[in-house]
């Protein structure tokens, strides 16, 4: 049982990268797409995970330096807000 609880454990710790098209898998195939159509949609929603989680953390660090001069500045201005969707679909 320790062996099967230590398997999932490092399979979720690999993020959600790895998990995301699995994921997708299993539920093509829960709803009965082939398994090359399963697989497919599963990749595809992995590399567009994979894009989004690129394309925030480009956001991130080109704005970093903007963040660091408002808050040496004391203005108040030190959380970066860019919405639900990009953190919410990029959390890893």
């Amino acid at each position: 049982m320790e062996t099967l609880l230590a398997f999932f454990q490092e399979f979720v710790g690999l993020g959600a990268a790895v998990l995301l098209p699995f994921v997708i898998c299993i539920l093509g195939l829960f709803f009965r797409m082939s398994l090359g159509r399963a697989i497919e949609a599963g990749l595809f929603v992995g590399i567009a995970f994979q894009g989004l989680v690129l394309a925030v953390n480009l956001l991130i660090t080109s704005i970093q330096p903007v963040m660091q001069y408002y808050e040496s500045m004391g203005s108040g201005y030190d959380v970066l807000e860019i919405g639900f969707a990009a953190p919410g679909g990029a959390s890893k």
